[in-house]
Order: structure tokens, then sequence, then C-alpha cells
């Protein structure tokens, strides 16, 4: 069971541009919590919200996402949900990193909810 769960909220200046409802925070925020609230071991987490209101995603130069980084190095993070993949990043590389070598190497579970993607099983 997951004590703790770290939310990844992201809304770049350009997505808000496209007055793309399904971007939102607030529509972040909610297909996280239901997501969470529907998968036993997560049900009854905590949850700790790392919002990044107004960056992009092409680097990771966003203050909420160097101090989840920076939380994932100090072992305080054990899972980390978003909307999807392109929220925490879109430079394939970088999350690319992120999720297959950094996340597994700390233990970290990532889950990208829309694009159903798991990585790591703690």
């Amino acid at each position: 069971m997951i004590k703790r769960i770290d939310a990844y909220l992201r809304l770049s200046r350009d997505d808000d541009d496209l007055k793309d409802e399904s971007n939102s925070i607030t529509n972040q925020r909610r297909i996280i919590m239901d997501y969470a609230a529907s998968v036993e071991g997560l049900k009854n987490a905590a949850v700790v919200e790392h919002v990044d209101d107004g960056y992009s995603g092409t680097n990771f130069n966003r203050p909420a996402v160097t101090g989840l980084i920076e939380a994932v190095y100090k072992g305080e993070v054990h899972c980390i949900l978003a909307k999807d993949l392109s929220r925490l990043g879109r430079t394939y590389l970088n999350v690319g990193k992120l999720i297959e070598v950094v996340f597994p190497y700390y233990g970290v579970r990532f889950i990208a909810v829309n694009d159903c993607v798991i990585i790591g099983l703690s």
C-alpha cells in the first residue's frame, strides 16, 4: 500500500492558448484523483501536488518538476501520477531517462493515467 502519491500537473502557455479543457490543471487534478480513488493500494494515500502552471514541457527548467525530481533523489517519492507523459515533459530523451532509468533506480512507480503507462511495481 502506498501512503503518499506525488501528482504532477503542468499547463503551458501554449496549451492555455489552445483553450483545450482536457489539459487544464483542474481537469488533470480530477483525472489523477479519480484514478487514485479507483485503484486498490492508492485509495487512501495522501496526495502531494507539484504544479507548473504556465511552463513549457520542452525543458525541465520548471520549479515543480525540479522539486519533484529532487524529492525522488532524496527517497521521498514512491509513486508519481500524471495525466499523461506529455505533462512530465515533451522531450522524449529526457522523459525516457526519468521513467526508464531514474525512477526505477529509486524505486518510484510512475503512472501516466491517460496513456495507460505504468512503470515500476512498488
